[in-house]
């Protein structure tokens, strides 16, 4: 599961998220990319960011993650928990054994949670 952080180091060529990714796919895992952390990491991107955050999206192993209107009170208390929307759509996935981990550069915004820092 990426957040809004691994996102955007993926814009900015992270080699450390693309190896990951990478990983994921030998072992044929998937990967989350939450709609709402994709919108957040292209916003004020430049247009070659943009570009790759397309190519992500396009990846054959990512596992688009669309914001579930039914489930807008947990959202919301989750986001409470843990400071913003976006980070509540990452976690709520983990929390119902969606996913096993959150990549991320703020591993401290995820208390509790199984991270993979970047």
């Amino acid at each position: 599961m990426l957040d809004t952080t691994a996102i955007r180091a993926y814009a900015a060529k992270s080699v450390a998220v693309g190896e990951l990714i990478g990983e994921f796919s030998d072992e044929g895992a998937r990967f989350g990319l939450p709609v709402l952390c994709l919108v957040e990491a292209a916003k004020g991107a430049d247009e070659e960011a943009r570009s790759r955050l397309t190519i992500l999206g396009k990846h054959p192993d990512a596992e688009w993650l669309p914001l579930d209107g039914t489930q807008w009170r947990e959202i919301a208390a989750a986001a409470d928990l843990l400071g913003t929307i976006a980070r509540a759509c990452v976690a709520l996935p983990i929390a119902h054994g969606q996913a096993l981990y959150i990549i991320t550069a703020e591993q401290d915004g995820y208390p509790g949670f199984p991270v993979i820092p970047i």
